[in-house]
């Protein structure tokens, strides 16, 4: 699915709307149509939001070019690189199936189940050879917990009760079934409790695209590069996440602007419309899917985690607009790591400046924090 694109730390509130594990199957359809969502909806050409006065509902701190940040709070620990090298182990190291071993939270499993309802099996409920880390929200947490303490070879229910408005499926007779709130029972069969391990070759492959444009000194090519390159880039992206979240606490924003909170719900939903086309999904369909009773409280959802991030943009285009900041070519490269011409053509010249500008004030404010 086409997400909106949007640099790391100017964030976009909306959930990544994805087939949820265990949510109902559906038939999908490649959408060869045009991008149709205007990212650029109630934007200037220069980025910033048309008829809203930044000065009127930002009040900047006087001293935002000295933000100080707490060096314990950005660096990355021993545990944040393990469960990176983990996850990345999952995806590319060689797998090797560990005899006797019981499933803890963590481990890494291949399971097959098969799931009823009122003992009527049911569409997206059943699924073989699947590869799963314990815990780690790829299906409702029930289902993976059931799985703690078994061994390879193990065949065991688990029962899964399934939350308020998570929508409906058919049963294996063609029958509409609503899950919200039923309780499904999963047959599961333990397959094999495995660990992975990583070579220097398989990491030097896995960043191929990577290394492309870097210089010998920065490409990455072994296990212990790996780690240097992960330690470095959290803490850099701890660092501007720390710069912006204190930026915004320290701005007295009382209330996000209506004609702003329009806007990007506009995007959002266009987005979600955009996604569930491209599955062969009404936008209804999809968000209940993920959860959502309606398409009206995903709605509601949204505007209300968005908030913050919403005032993050608007206090970083406020000392945008003060210090004179504005969009230029190669910046945009730099956000984007594309052409601007192109991104342009995709996402709107008040889109693409708008992220240009808010990543440089952030550049700025970091290269300025004081780290203590």
């Amino acid at each position: 699915m086409q997400m909106r694109k949007i640099i790391a730390v100017v964030m976009a509130a909306a959930m990544a709307l994805a087939m949820t594990a265990c949510a109902p199957a559906e038939s999908s359809s490649t959408n060869t149509e045009e991008d149709t969502v205007n990212y650029s909806y109630g934007l200037t050409e220069d980025g910033y939001y048309e008829g809203v006065s930044l000065s009127d509902c930002v009040k900047l701190p006087e001293n935002y070019k000295e933000i100080v940040v707490s060096e314990a709070d950005i660096a990355p620990t021993e545990e944040h690189w393990e469960a990176y090298r983990t996850s990345v182990a999952s995806k590319i190291g060689e797998k090797k199936e560990l005899t006797d071993a019981a499933a803890e939270d963590g481990s890494f499993v291949t399971i097959d189940f098969v799931g009823k309802v009122d003992g009527k099996e049911f569409t997206g409920g059943s699924a073989s050879d699947i590869d799963l880390q314990i815990g780690s929200g790829q299906y409702l947490k029930e289902f993976e917990s059931g799985i703690v303490g078994h061994k390879a070879g193990d065949t065991f229910d688990v029962e899964v009760v399934f939350p308020e408005g998570y929508g409906s499926t058919t049963d294996v007779d063609g029958n509409e079934m609503d899950l919200s709130g039923k309780t499904a029972v999963f047959a599961i069969t333990l397959k094999s409790v495995n660990e992975y391990t990583l070579s220097d070759e398989a990491v030097a492959d896995y960043f191929s695209v990577y290394n492309e444009d870097k210089p010998d000194d920065e490409k990455v090519t072994t296990i212990d590069g790996m780690k240097e390159n992960f330690m470095t880039d959290y803490y850099n992206t701890m660092l501007r996440n720390t710069v912006v979240n204190t930026l915004t606490e320290a701005c007295n924003i009382e209330s996000v602007p209506e004609t702003v909170m329009d806007a990007y719900m506009h995007v959002e939903m266009e987005l979600v419309e955009f996604n569930a086309a491209s599955a062969g999904l009404s936008a209804e369909t999809l968000v209940q899917m993920n959860g959502f009773e309606s398409l009206e409280a995903y709605e509601e959802y949204i505007k209300e985690n968005s908030i913050n991030s919403i005032k993050s943009q608007l206090a970083l285009l406020a000392i945008a607009e003060k210090e004179g900041i504005v969009y230029d070519a190669e910046s945009c490269r730099d956000t984007f790591q594309g052409e601007p011409d192109e991104l342009i053509a995709m996402y709107g010249k008040g889109y693409v400046s708008q992220n240009v500008i808010c990543s440089k004030v952030i550049n700025m404010l970091t290269e300025a924090a004081v780290v203590e």
